[in-house]
């Protein structure tokens, strides 16, 4: 197992194992160099041929199968029934003052997200590994040198369909729980960057299909 990737679909009731395992070969231009096979309804293994082709694998995601993110994590030797978990993006941060914009300060918001390397300290921009299970953290508050409080706010690159209430990658905002019954719909109401670009990604699909 070890150049396997485990992955995970993140809306079972629209994407298929198998289907995301024969679709990934061709996005990868890795046909007949991976083999796949189904781990379940939600859950899928890949096996390739050499390490550097699972590295970049890895390094260019994340990935998404009919406008869902996928998980994709390295194999590991667990039982659990939360693996895999782990997604990878480019994250840009907003929001940072002038006077404190260093690599220092991206750093430590970055690793508040989780596991981070710095892509770009001009545009604040990281690759960061989160907990795809977990609602992802679109801002944040953070204290200055001078005790004041300010607050920063995450762009996810390449990020596709999502709950615009809770920020889950599980389901769509209208069987969100936390969704108010008389909440306005995303294009009536005032949305953060990540979701502004994700809904004219989405609408520019539809348009195109009609």
């Amino acid at each position: 197992n070890r150049l396997t990737v485990i992955g995970r679909l993140t809306n079972s009731t629209v994407q298929k194992p198998r289907a995301v395992i024969d679709f990934m070969a061709q996005v990868w231009n890795l046909e007949g160099r991976i083999e796949g096979r189904v781990l379940g309804l939600d859950k899928f293994q890949i096996k390739f041929r050499t390490e550097e082709d699972l590295l970049q694998v890895l390094e260019k995601g994340p990935y998404h199968y009919k406008r869902w993110m996928l998980l994709l994590q390295r194999w590991e030797p667990t039982v659990s029934d939360q693996f895999p978990s782990n997604i990878s993006f480019n994250v840009k941060i907003h929001g940072i003052p002038l006077q404190y914009w260093s690599e220092g300060t991206i750093l430590t918001i970055g690793q508040e997200l989780g596991c981070c390397v710095i892509r770009d300290v001009k545009e604040a921009k990281i690759w960061v590994e989160v907990n795809g299970l977990q609602p992802l953290v679109m801002k944040m508050e953070i204290e200055l040198p001078t005790d004041d409080i300010t607050e920063v706010e995450f762009e996810y690159i390449k990020i596709e369909k999502h709950c615009f209430t809770c920020f889950s990658l599980l389901h769509e905002e209208a069987d969100c729980l936390q969704r108010h019954q008389n909440s306005l719909t995303p294009k009536d109401r005032i949305l953060g960057i990540t979701q502004i670009i994700a809904l004219h990604r989405i609408e520019a699909e539809k348009r195109s299909h009609e």
